[in-house]
């Protein structure tokens, strides 16, 4: 496997640590000053031992993540069992009246790409494994205003894979500019899709449906980008973080036009909207170490390793019982 790293906190894995170690670094000079006035008078406790109990607990389905950059994942560890996200998007017009003055009968579908962009600040966690994808077509439209928890799946027009027959399985490359049409690009996976969805595209263009946004949302919900790699060994495969606002994530419809001797091309645009829809799933109980299991069996067995997880996976809690008592030790 070749090792990809990343300064970014790793997605599905386990964190653990003992309730006994302790950590310090040097405290920012004048940091909090100002948060109380400077004659406020501040009562201390000072203690040489206290009971800390620890354990850990399922999560429940989170909000979507509202940054830029989006995960995209199907990884599996011994500790923390799958972890598995995906992407779900709008796809937009790039200009409002697209193909007026062009005959749909004239027009042919070359290709069809989708390109989503690595992100440069942290392009991921895991291993440069190759990986199968899958892209299917939306069959419903989700709102900009309206926030969705990590566990709703989008409903689909068909589980028919848009991507091209044959050539679904990617290796990852996140440090690699490709160059089209010699012009170098930003690391990007490109996906290609099956030329039938171009086609159908080119046979609205001067029609209603191109003509605004509005109404293309109407035509084409939107896509969902997910893995399907099957059984995964432990530790295969990455997290990948794709950035959703950058100007080469987008989709690519390569075409002719019989009047016209060479290829055309339309970009449609990718949005990210705060609060979108972004399926992910955390499947603890397929950890094969069986301290997770364990732990989320039994909080008793918990109280000297804690287990955190993001995507909702596990929640962390640590409780001091004898908290209150301070006051009455002074």
């Amino acid at each position: 496997m070749n090792p990809l790293f990343s300064s970014r906190p790793t997605f599905g894995a386990v964190l653990l640590f003992s309730l006994l170690a302790t950590s310090c670094y040097k405290p920012e000079d004048g940091l909090g000053v100002d948060l109380l006035p400077p004659d406020a008078l501040l009562n201390a406790v000072e203690v040489d031992t206290s009971a800390v109990v620890a354990w850990s607990s399922v999560g429940t389905p989170c909000a979507p993540a509202t940054s830029a950059a989006l995960c995209w994942v199907a990884m599996w560890t011994t500790a923390s069992g799958l972890a598995n996200a995906s992407i779900v998007t709008q796809v937009r017009l790039s200009t409002n009246g697209v193909g007026e003055n062009q005959d749909p009968a004239n027009l042919f579908c070359d290709s069809l790409v989708l390109s989503l962009v690595y992100d440069e600040g942290s392009y991921g966690y895991g291993n440069l494994d190759p990986q199968v994808v899958k892209v299917l077509e939306l069959a419903e439209f989700f709102p900009n205003d309206t926030s969705y928890t990590s566990d709703r799946l989008p409903s689909v027009t068909s589980w028919n894979d848009l991507v091209v027959a044959g050539r679904d399985v990617f290796t990852p490359q996140p440090l690699s500019t490709p160059v089209i049409d010699g012009v170098t690009l930003k690391p990007q996976l490109r996906i290609p899709l099956d030329p039938a969805l171009g086609q159908r595209f080119l046979s609205r263009f001067g029609e209603l449906e191109m003509s605004t946004n509005e109404e293309f949302l109407k035509f084409f919900k939107g896509l969902w980008v997910l893995t399907d790699n099957g059984q995964q060994d432990p530790y295969q495969a990455a997290v990948l973080y794709m950035a959703m606002l950058d100007a080469q994530t987008k989709l690519t419809l390569y075409y002719r036009d019989v009047s016209v001797p060479d290829t055309l091309t339309f970009d449609f645009l990718i949005e990210r909207q705060r609060g979108a829809l972004h399926p992910h799933v955390v499947r603890s109980a397929q950890a094969v170490d069986p301290g997770l299991p364990q732990a989320l069996a039994d909080t008793s067995l918990g109280q000297e390793r804690i287990y955190v997880q993001s995507m909702g996976g596990v929640k962390s809690w640590v409780h001091f019982p004898d908290l209150t008592t301070y006051p009455r030790r002074a």
